[in-house]
């Protein structure tokens, strides 16, 4: 069953392009404005919330502040559209509890991305996303909430910040994490220079080091992690 999304932007000629990109991939409702899209999710909650942020009597910040300060509300996930450009903005979103922000224009398929990318990973892990102590990929493991990991019992010795993208990695094994997705969820902000997860990546592979896991880079999209087969199978 297709994911339901609900897209609320000011702009018809958006809201057209937002539709176009994803009807293929979900079941898409669009609203020209907020208050007409909280009265849809009063009756029928949506598994995603697209919205832009400059909008009349009540903008895209404001959306997101409400879903979060409302327990019907707060378990949906929301990505953010904008014009508006610097880290500012973003990170605004992202402490408001956004889970995701593009700005203007994008590639309609990075959006699908990373739409698929939230929801696979919600998805793997309920609505409170890692409720469940242990995580596990064959004999990889991590505890979702101290992040310790190991690997046939032995230590990995990560840092937080590496056990929580690891994390991640392993709840959508062998899927695309967007790095919008990772940086969300270390809440390390879209306007972060690209090379600090960069650096906390490569220090991840390196302490996986010769285990039979692979963090690959998908060009454009984010990281996957693979699980590689040794020579004897």
């Amino acid at each position: 069953m297709k994911e339901l999304v609900y897209i609320v932007d000011d702009s018809e000629s958006m809201r057209l392009l937002l539709e176009k990109s994803l009807q293929n991939a979900f079941h898409v409702k669009v609203f020209s404005d907020v208050q007409n899209l909280l009265l849809e999710c009063a009756q029928k909650k949506p598994d995603l919330i697209i919205s832009d942020i400059m909008m009349p009597e009540m903008d895209g910040y404001e959306l997101c502040a409400h879903l979060k300060s409302h327990d019907d509300f707060s378990s949906i996930p929301l990505i953010l559209i904008s014009a508006k450009t610097g880290t500012h903005s973003r990170s605004t979103g992202f402490r408001l509890g956004a889970v995701g922000y593009l700005e203007k224009p994008f590639d309609p398929n990075e959006l699908v991305v990373l739409v698929q990318s939230i929801l696979n990973l919600l998805q793997n892990t309920g609505d409170k996303p890692f409720e469940e102590e242990f995580l596990k990929v064959e004999d990889l493991q991590i505890n979702t909430q101290s992040f310790e990991a190991t690997y046939q019992n032995d230590s990995l010795e990560l840092t937080k910040t590496e056990g929580v993208i690891l994390r991640v990695l392993m709840a959508n094994v062998e899927r695309v994490c967007t790095r919008e997705l990772i940086q969300s969820e270390l809440h390390l902000f879209s306007g972060t220079p690209s090379r600090v997860l960069d650096t906390h990546i490569k220090n991840l592979r390196k302490k996986l080091g010769e285990l039979p896991f692979e963090v690959k880079t998908i060009y454009s999209e984010g990281y996957k992690l693979l699980k590689i087969k040794s020579p004897t199978e």
